[in-house]
């Protein structure tokens, strides 16, 4: 059974570049009960190859993780890391097994109910960084606003200009993708990644397409600001 870990947090020398990282910002209210934000109870996941066999990916997974914990998901290839993932980020359904989301149990939500519980409840970070190549840092940045409240979209361009700040960018604001480092767009990813204040962010493999020393930097950047 997986658990999470409370603080202190997972030192970026500790985790290697390409392990997925899963970090929970903490809840905003310290008073509150500590509840789950995520909670998978016996989850299986099969997939049916072309020939009709079945696939067995994961089996009787539990995991519970509480706000402020960070969980760095390890293992050798195929053995079920990117599914895991897929099932937390609500892109796919297990098989078998409860999986609650904020409380809520996923099975029963409806795609459109999925995609609302997605665009508000989680950040995602990933390996490419797979900014658009036509927008500015900052409109980037600001892109995940465009489909949240109205007070969101009036805000978007300070709330974006905030976090590039906070991410050490606030000069590169107006700069296209292709004239940043790798180490900057990954940068640029995780202030759109916070940008809609998640509760849980999901990052796969977000060092893994940069060098040894820009990763460790990123990832204590990060592990700094939840």
């Amino acid at each position: 059974m997986m658990r999470s870990q409370r603080r202190p947090p997972i030192p970026a020398r500790d985790c290697r570049p390409r392990d997925l990282l899963l970090t929970m910002p903490l809840a905003p209210d310290v008073h509150a009960p500590m509840t789950d934000l995520l909670n998978l109870t016996d989850v299986g996941k099969v997939f049916t190859l072309p020939s009709g066999d079945p696939l067995e990916v994961l089996r009787n997974l539990s995991l519970s993780v509480t706000p402020g914990a960070v969980v760095a998901i390890v293992g050798r290839s195929g053995s079920g890391k990117s599914t895991l993932l897929n099932i937390l980020g609500l892109l796919e359904k297990p098989t078998s097994g409860t999986f609650l989301c904020n409380g809520v149990d996923v099975s029963e939500l409806s795609d459109a109910e999925l995609a609302h519980l997605r665009g508000s409840f989680l950040g995602f970070i990933f390996q490419q960084f797979h900014l658009m190549d036509r927008r500015t840092a900052v409109e980037n940045v600001a892109e995940p606003l465009l489909y949240g409240s109205p007070k969101e979209l009036s805000g978007r361009h300070q709330r974006a200009v905030s976090l590039l700040d906070q991410v050490g960018l606030a000069e590169r604001a107006s700069s296209m993708p292709h004239l940043l480092s790798g180490g900057e767009q990954q940068r640029v990813a995780i202030a759109r990644a916070m940008v809609r204040r998640p509760r849980v962010i999901l990052a796969d493999e977000p060092t893994g397409a940069l060098d040894p020393t820009t990763g460790e930097m990123v990832l204590d950047m990060l592990l700094n600001l939840v």
